[in-house]
Order: structure tokens, then sequence, then C-alpha cells
């Protein structure tokens, strides 16, 4: 994979070492188990960072790596001078796991020296459990005001829910009259779900430019330089061919929306019944006390 599909970023000042660019080491995961790489392999002077706080504020050193939607991160390996880390995963940062590293210059007579400090080095085997995540964030929990990363490799796999991502640009956007037409004259009943989520994206497209008001500006013109006879054909060609694939794309959201509602509603109705459950045996104890009460009385 072309390592532009990645990006490193951090919220402190790069003082030393590679790029960015270059400071990760890019391989495929196995689909059945987890493969750590050889530590000669992982450490690479040559990626070697230094990542340091000139601010000198309190903020704790973070790490982002960011994957083309493509591609999903199944794990990450790496070496650095820090025992504990706290990781995060997707955009909103959802809080992981608390992982402490492997020291694994315990066999040295003397730690690895910088700037007169003693750095040890951990290392850090790390599995992406959650499905389709592009973006993890490695919080080191540190008082050094130096982070030294001495090797770090992303392992990727193919991103099941990143379909959406790979459409054609040349769907262009949305057709409110074709998708109308094409929903009353399906035989198709649409479910109270689905006709909230249509609802909400016809409140969105309406909010910014429509491509019905963008055909009519489009055919208005072409009628003014006399071309539209011309062109008429292979208009009538591309709409078709975007009516279809948009209507697929509907039938795919529709589906996929009575799905994720039909299990929303299990899972709430296992809850209530587990509640009642509990409260009918709360109920049950408290009767049974009280007759003993009576009893006793």
């Amino acid at each position: 994979m072309n390592k532009n599909y990645i990006q490193l970023t951090s919220n402190w000042s790069r003082s030393g070492g590679c790029d960015f660019s270059e400071a990760f080491l890019l391989q495929t995961a196995d689909p059945d188990i987890f493969i750590k790489p050889p530590l000669d392999e992982l450490l690479d002077e040559n990626r070697a960072i230094l990542l340091s706080n000139t601010k000198l504020e309190e903020e704790k050193c973070e790490l982002c790596a960011q994957l083309f939607p493509h591609y999903k991160i199944q794990a990450f390996n790496m070496v650095c001078n820090v025992p504990k880390i706290e990781i995060f995963q997707g955009p909103l940062k959802e809080y992981k796991e608390t992982a402490y590293g492997l020291l694994i210059n315990e066999t040295d007579d003397e730690a690895v020296s910088h700037n007169n400090l003693e750095l040890h080095c951990y290392r850090y085997d790390v599995e992406v459990d959650k499905s389709g995540v592009t973006e993890i964030t490695i919080r080191f929990l540190t008082a050094l005001s130096e982070v030294c990363i001495f090797g770090i490799c992303i392992q990727f796999a193919p991103n099941p829910n990143g379909i959406t991502s790979l459409m054609p640009h040349s769907v262009g956007r949305i057709n409110v009259e074709n998708v109308q037409s094409m929903l009353a004259n399906s035989a198709r009943k649409t479910t109270a779900p689905a006709e909230k989520y249509k609802k909400f994206l016809e409140t969105i497209i309406k909010c910014g430019n429509s491509s019905a008001a963008e055909s009519s500006a489009v055919n208005h013109n072409f009628k003014a330089l006399n071309q539209h006879g011309e062109s008429e054909g292979r208009l009538a060609h591309t709409n078709l061919n975007n009516d279809k694939i948009q209507f697929e794309m509907i039938r795919y959201l529709m589906d996929h929306i009575d799905l994720r509602f039909k299990e929303f509603e299990s899972v709430i109705q296992q809850r209530i019944n587990e509640i009642e459950q509990r409260q009918s045996a709360k109920l049950d104890k408290i009767l049974n006390m009280l007759e003993k009460q009576q009893k006793r009385d």
C-alpha cells in the first residue's frame, strides 16, 4: 500500500529524527493470527523520531495515525521510551485501553543515555479489536519533556466499512425528483424508520444546491446555445445510469436502517425484560418478608 494512504501527526513538535511521513513501517495484517514483527525489523534509526514539548504546557504527548478509508488499522507495534500509554480509537477518541510496555533492554548493563538522561526502550504490540477503525491516537503517559519513538509499525487490512467511500465521483448529487419518482413507483412498502431517514436526506439536500436546480440551469444554457438537441441523448443516458445507482443506494440504505432498528429494538426489549424480572424478584422478596412479619405479629 502507498504510504500516502496514512497520515501521522502529533500535538508535540518534531525536534529530531525523520519526517512524519517516513516514521512508520506499513505491514499487511494476517487475517487469522496476530503476527509481531521481529525487533530488528521494527527498530530502524532511519525511522526514529523525537517529539518535544516546546510550549512547556502540561499537555500529554499524543501521536495520531489516520488511514485512508479503503483500509482499516488492524494492529500496531511500537518501541519508545515511555512505559505506559493510553489508546483511543476513531476521530472522537473513543477510549480503548491503557497499555504497559515490555522493557526490552533489561539485560543491558546501562540504559541508553540522551542529554544526560537514561532512556529505556519499551515495546508495545496492540491489536485493534473494533472493526473498521481508520484512526488511532496514542497518548504517552510520562512527565518527560521529550518522547522518542524508535520504531512504529502499522498493520492494515481491507476495510469492510469503507464501501461508501469508494463510490465513483460520477454519481454526483442526489436528484430529489428522481428519488421521489422511484419511491412512488416502487411496489415495496417504505417502513417508518426509512421514511424518517428519507425526510432527513431531503432536508439536507434542500439546504444546499440540489441537483434538480443544477440540471435545470444546465438545460437552460444548452438551449441558449442551440446545443440541447445534440446533447439530450447523452444526458438522458447519464441520468439513467445515475438513477439506477441512486436507486441501489437507497435500497441498500433502507435495508441497512431497517436491520439496525430491529437490532436496536431487540436490545431494548431484552433490557426491559431483564428489568421486569429483577423488579418481579424484588416484589416477591418484599411480599415474603411482609408475610413472615404478619405471621410473627
